[in-house]
């Protein structure tokens, strides 16, 4: 895509989209001023509120308070705080207040507790039992009640401050009790824990920033990325100036990457302003806050430290692929906005998307894994967390797993734009009224012969949703005691997967028969290919598999679920729940409908590829992430077998074979392991001898070279882009 662009073109037209974001103010000033203002403002704030900042005394109903022994004592002589030797800080005896309640007043009545405390009246309630001061002095146990409300801030903060105190006067009991009977004071404790921290002030003090920054730089980016993508194209189309620029002897990819260029730009600056300008306002408010307390006792944030600058720099450089990746994507949303007020509505949904995806670094014990290395946007933000930390060790192994499919992201996300750019009913969409019961009877009314696009999305998203929201109900009513068994893998295929795309061809063409491809092709290689290839191909996806597995480990619970999947169901049901069901209703649905409808063009690859995505995609919400890989390139094959065979009954047919070796070959590992084992080298039938690989592979590369080979059957479906070669 870049080879055949001139780069004069390109940098011509990025300086002059710079010129235009550079002459608008607002672009300006939401870029520099704005982030220069910004964090010194909320800097200066949050100091006025700390220094502003008192906390209040919580109060504390302690009830029959006479029971209470006189030592060691638990309050104070007066009983209106608790005694000052409990205490680590002087400061925080005032932090409670104590009101000593007779039992029979209404803090004495279990009833009204609740009630008084929802009232305000009290933060926790402490009730002393009767004659707790002679169990004491006798040596024997009792219960001291305390009641708090855990849904109200201010009674938690209040119990964790009583129950300390009760812990530290409960030790001076047990040390009193010791003494009594000439015992040392450790007596009680014969092994004590001595913890040694080994992590240094840099690293104890990185914790903050390695959490935050991550989410700040990548919003940061998409904010700087989002608003001049909308000016430039649909900003552009308002201002008129856009059919000026398409016939300019500028390419549309040069005009795209000239825009991308520009977009790049104002998100890394963006980015960058904000890092800055953060880095000064908290250098100077840890500078303030980081003084010794009036007491003389050490700030908590003394010797906090923020990352050092070579760590910001080589974080900066991380977030560049990611700040592409979200450019591409703003650029070509933008290009679909009719105006810069629709763009606006977008804004949202891109942020709740990325949102809990770069959300990962600030939960604690989220890591880098090779599976969310994969993970557009979690992968770099857990990157970037890891590197701001220090921990180096465990970032360096992962900058590639995480940088190569970021940029891979960036690039579709760039192709995506130019195929945009490139469609003149996407650049100028005319304004339009949307009436979806109008919509539907128009749907219905007016069949057509080849579904689209779109309504391949509406059969995708119906499977998503029905997933989600029918799954569920449709396996707690056949399996109600929570085992799944086949009949419900059966219901589900039929109802999640098979309905929607039958529904739409049913409603939505004028001949459903063809659109899902049921007519078999003339040529009977395909159905014999169809045969054979998963015959082929099953020692190399089981190896994929196992390479999946080790690099994408699955959960002991959900292995536990697989293992107890069907497994109390006779082989037959078995066969049919796993593969006969779901080599019918999932082919129909991704080879029939979905691969009908995205069928535009001269490139049939796109169509291939995006559907197998798609099957990938619907088989980690079915199962487990781990699906996917496996699943997509199963589908890529079945892509190719439905292209070339114009017929939906060859992809059935490999899909049952597949799915039912795989049931077979485990239901024979667990009963007949002796034969099992002339076929597999592990005990679950997950792995061929290595002697079944090696043949596997000469096969199954001529097989689908064959099947590549092969002329098209263009009598099942009159379809012009049948011919992969064209």
């Amino acid at each position: 895509m870049l080879g055949k662009n001139r780069p004069k073109v390109i940098g011509a037209i990025f300086r002059r989209e710079m010129l235009d974001i550079l002459r608008d103010r607002r672009t300006i000033f939401m870029m520099i001023i704005f982030p220069m203002m910004l964090y010194p403002l909320i800097g200066v704030v949050i100091s006025q509120l700390l220094i502003s900042y008192q906390e209040s005394a919580r109060r504390v109903v302690v009830v029959n308070a006479g029971a209470l022994p006189e030592q060691p004592p638990l309050l104070n002589a007066d009983k209106t705080r608790f005694a000052a030797e409990l205490f680590t800080e002087p400061d925080d005896v005032s932090k409670l207040e104590v009101l000593a309640a007779d039992t029979k007043s209404p803090w004495g009545d279990e009833a009204r507790r609740a009630d008084l405390m929802r009232e305000g009246l009290a933060d926790v309630i402490v009730i002393v039992p009767d004659g707790l001061a002679g169990k004491i002095a006798e040596g024997q146990a009792a219960d001291l009640e305390i009641v708090y409300n855990s849904a109200d801030d201010r009674g938690k903060l209040a119990y964790g401050r009583v129950s300390d105190i009760v812990a530290r006067w409960r030790e001076k009991v047990l040390i009193g009790r010791l003494k009594k009977d000439d015992k040392p004071s450790d007596y009680a404790t014969p092994v004590k824990e001595k913890v040694r921290d080994v992590a240094t002030a840099r690293e104890s003090n990185s914790q903050l920033w390695s959490r935050m920054l991550p989410f700040l730089l990548i919003l940061m980016s998409l904010t700087g990325a989002f608003y001049p993508a909308i000016d430039l194209c649909a900003g552009e189309k308002e201002r008129g100036t856009m059919e000026t620029l398409l016939i300019s002897p500028a390419r549309r990819t040069e005009i795209v990457l000239g825009k991308f260029l520009t977009i790049l730009t104002s998100s890394l600056v963006t980015a960058g302003m904000n890092l800055v300008s953060l880095g000064i306002t908290s250098s100077q408010f840890l500078g303030q806050i980081s003084e010794p307390t009036k007491t003389g006792a050490p700030s908590p944030l003394q010797g906090f430290a923020l990352p050092t600058p070579g760590t910001i720099f080589l974080a900066f450089l991380v977030l560049i692929p990611i700040a592409a990746f979200l450019s591409a994507v703003c650029l070509a949303l933008a290009v679909i906005a009719r105006s810069t007020k629709e763009g606006q509505y977008y804004l949202t949904p891109v942020i709740m998307a990325a949102f809990p995806l770069t959300y990962a670094t600030l939960v604690p014990g989220v890591e880098l894994t090779p599976f969310y290395s994969l993970v557009p946007l979690t992968g770099t933000a857990l990157l970037l967390k890891a590197m701001l930390a220090g921990r180096f060790d465990q970032a360096l192994p992962f900058v590639l797993p995480v940088l190569i499919p970021t940029i891979a992201y960036a690039w579709m996300a760039l192709r995506w734009a130019v195929n945009q750019f490139e469609s003149e009913s996407v650049l100028f969409r005319e304004a339009e009224r949307f009436d979806i019961k109008s919509w539907l009877l128009w749907q219905i009314r007016n069949k057509t012969d080849r579904p689209t696009a779109d309504q391949a999305a509406v059969a995708f998203v119906a499977m998503l949703l029905a997933s989600a929201l029918l799954g569920p109900a449709i396996a707690a009513r056949i399996s109600p005691g929570g085992n799944l068994n086949g009949w419900t893998l059966i219901a589900t295929q039929i109802i999640v997967i098979a309905a929607p795309s039958v529904l739409l061809a049913v409603f939505l063409s004028r001949s459903p028969h063809k659109v899902l491809r049921l007519k078999a092709p003339t040529d009977r290689r395909f159905l014999w290919l169809g045969l054979a290839l998963p015959v082929a191909m099953n020692p190399l996806i089981s190896e994929l598999y196992a390479v999946v597995d080790r690099l994408f480990p699955m959960s002991d619970t959900m292995k536990k679920v697989f293992e107890g999947l069907t497994s109390d169901d006779p082989l037959w049901l078995s066969l049919l729940a796993v593969a006969v069901a779901p080599g019918i209703c999932e082919e129909l649905a991704f080879r029939g409908w979905i691969f009908t409808s995205l069928r535009t063009g001269n490139r049939p690859w796109p169509t291939i590829l995006i559907s197998a995505v798609l099957f990938g995609v619907m088989h980690v919400m079915l199962s487990a992430y781990q699906q996917f890989f496996h699943s997509t390139v199963l589908g890529v094959v079945l892509g190719l077998l439905a292209l070339r065979s114009g017929s939906l009954w060859p992809c059935v047919i490999m899909h049952v074979v597949n799915n039912g070796m795989a049931v077979t070959f485990g239901w024979l590992a667990k009963n007949a392991p002796g034969a099992a084992g002339l076929l597999f080298s592990d005990a679950k039938g997950m792995r061929y001898h290595l002697p079944f690989v090696i043949v596997a592979i000469p096969a199954a590369i001529f097989l689908v070279r064959f099947l590549y080979r092969l002329p098209a059957d263009a009598e099942a479906f009159d379809d012009p882009v049948a011919d992969i070669d064209s």
